[in-house]
Parts: C-alpha cells; structure tokens; sequence
C-alpha cells in the first residue's frame, strides 16, 4: 500500500493550522491522498484516507494527551493511547471520504468531480464536525 503520499496530506493539513500558519498549504492538502486514491480499490481507498485522517489529527491534537494526565489524572501511556483511539476514530471520517471518493468522481463525470468531490468532503465536515 502507498503510505506515503496519506502521511504527507496529513502533515499538509497540519502545516495549514494555526500553530504553524501556513494557511493556503490547505488548498493542495488533499492533492496527495486523491493522487494516491487514483485506480486504487474500495478496501486501499477506505486504508489511505484513515491513514490520513490518523496522521492529522494525531499531529493536529497532540496535547490531548497532556490534557488527559493534567486534568483526568491518566498516566502517560494511558493519555497517548487515549489519543491515539480518539485519531483513529476521527481517522474514520477520512477513510469514508476516501472509499466513497471513486463512485462519486466516476457517477460525476470528466468535469463534474470538481464540484462533488468537494461537496462530498464538506458534507463529512458537517456531519463529523
């Protein structure tokens, strides 16, 4: 499997946010996991998308961890598992955008993609905000 154009769509949406401010990265983030997600299968697509969802949000969300020893008492161990549980879960919004990405670019068309692709991944921002 192609793990290395996820991670960077990962690291891509982390390096738009604010701790690090580089805001238009935001606008090519996607472009490496859609480029891996060209001719892959539903199981491959469903894999790379929460691969990135896991990476951004592991990278993005990182001091859930501290939070979770500060203000719950957890034992580091148990604070990074924590957060790595949470990525994982957040991870599942990416893996089925990515796994339902093919259908809707093929139902779309040649120039139709272009607006449904992204409806599609604003839809998921709204219903896993």
């Amino acid at each position: 499997m192609n793990v290395l154009l996820p991670i960077l769509s990962g690291v891509l949406f982390v390096l738009a946010f604010p701790r690090v401010g580089w805001g238009p990265v935001i606008f090519i983030a996607l472009v490496p996991l859609l480029l891996s997600l060209k001719d892959a299968g539903p199981r491959a697509r469903f894999l790379r998308g929460w691969l990135t969802g896991f990476v951004g949000t592991l990278l993005m969300q990182y001091w859930l961890a501290g939070t979770l020893v500060r203000m719950s008492g957890f034992s580091w161990p148990l604070a990074i598992a924590g957060l790595g549980v949470y990525s994982a879960v957040i991870g599942l919004q990416w893996a089925i955008f990515a796994w339902l990405y093919a259908p809707v670019r093929r139902w779309s068309g040649r120039v139709g993609w272009l607006l449904t692709v992204p409806l599609l991944y604003t839809a998921f921002e709204h219903v896993f905000p």
